[in-house]
């Protein structure tokens, strides 16, 4: 077909799973193939032509043979195109040329890259303009740097289903360190309790062991104070387990945010080309929370850029191989940086601290 349009066809809804490929071939350069808020679905589509406005192409592999307008939206594991400008999202995604349009994948292979975002596990450009933002969970690729104003980081937490995943985590991780003070909290008061009952309580106790071997009748008071002391001190073995249980979670929600950065210190960022201009690298590490950022040199080239972390000081620090300079330049993050972990211990320290200050004021109470 000519065109897929309100006007000519409609939506075009085939299926993804019935073997169904629709081709359509627009010449005319100045026409959309498929028209503005079209939607198409079927195994494969394959347009010789542009896509036009608030259009949706959803298949098992779309290939764009002209542009995508800004607001389109391609959804495919294999995804080609031409010159875009909307949305793709896909596993395997193909750009010839990229302006200001956004791209969502495992593997990305951009030939020319002028301003956009990309967001991908291994992500390759020939050629970078100015203005472009990449986002990988392993690698970065740059052949040639003709541009400046650029961004490129690497940071699990922000790929496909990591995103949601490391936010569901962040959230998860918060909630039970309040619980935990919730429940330290509550431990503490019942502690209080028994260590001030404790010695009366052992009196009675006492008595009513005199009482037994007396054979005389035990005082109802005496015995009803007893068993209110067990069932304090069982309560109190209770919320014992349960706050080693929250603190158990709450080290095994660490534990699994460490092991979103594990591969982070094995990425590479790797500029074949020279850097021009001004541009940021940044590595966003789980374990300690924070942002690590690099500014590479004007000129430097053949450079490899990854994370080393020192054992001997527990510190990470942005390196920069180049062939250019012939060694190493190790640059620590810059400053300006949130340094995640270093809020997170205040934040702790201030609820610990307005803790006290409640316990001090029920004591004054009692």
């Amino acid at each position: 077909v000519s065109e897929i349009s309100f006007k000519s066809t409609g939506n075009v809804n085939a299926g993804l799973n019935t073997d169904i490929a629709i081709k359509v071939k627009e010449n005319d350069a100045y026409k959309d193939a498929i028209g503005m808020g079209v939607t198409v679905e079927a195994t494969e589509v394959d347009v010789e032509g542009n896509v036009g406005s608030n259009s949706s192409v959803k298949a098992k592999s779309i290939t764009i043979g002209g542009q995508t307008h800004q607001t389109s939206v391609l959804e495919a594991p294999k995804i080609k195109v031409n010159l875009h400008r909307g949305l793709a999202k896909g596993e395997d995604v193909e750009i010839k040329r990229l302006e200001q349009g956004k791209v969502e994948g495992e593997t990305v292979y951009i030939e020319q890259a002028a301003g956009g975002e990309v967001y991908g596990r291994d992500v390759t450009l020939e050629i970078v303009a100015s203005h472009v933002k990449v986002v990988a969970s392993n690698s970065i690729t740059i052949k040639k740097m003709k541009g400046s104003e650029n961004s490129f980081s690497i940071d699990q937490t922000r790929i496909g289903e990591n995103t949601e995943s490391m936010k569901s985590l962040e959230k998860a991780i918060d909630d039970t360190r309040i619980e935990i003070n919730l429940a330290k909290k509550e431990l503490d008061e019942h502690l209080q309790k028994i260590e001030k009952h404790k010695d009366a309580i052992l009196e009675i106790k006492k008595r009513l062991a005199a009482y037994k071997k007396a054979g005389a009748k035990m005082p109802q008071s005496f015995v009803q104070k007893y068993k209110e002391f067990q069932a304090l001190q069982m309560h109190v073995s209770n919320l014992k387990k349960e706050y080693e249980l929250k603190q158990e979670e709450h080290q095994m929600l660490q534990d699994r945010r460490s092991n979103f950065q594990s591969s982070v210190l094995n990425a590479k960022i790797i500029n074949y080309g020279l850097w021009r201009g001004h541009n940021e690298v940044t590595f966003r590490l789980t374990n300690p929370n924070m942002e690590l950022s690099y500014v590479p040199k004007e000129g430097l080239k053949e450079s490899s850029i990854s994370i080393k972390h020192d054992e001997e000081t527990d510190e990470y620090k942005v390196v920069a191989t180049s062939a250019a300079i012939g060694g190493a330049d190790t640059t620590p993050a810059a400053s300006g940086k949130k340094d995640l972990a270093k809020e997170a211990r205040h934040k702790e320290a201030r609820e610990a601290e307005q803790l006290k200050v409640e316990k001090k004021e029920e004591q004054a109470d009692t």
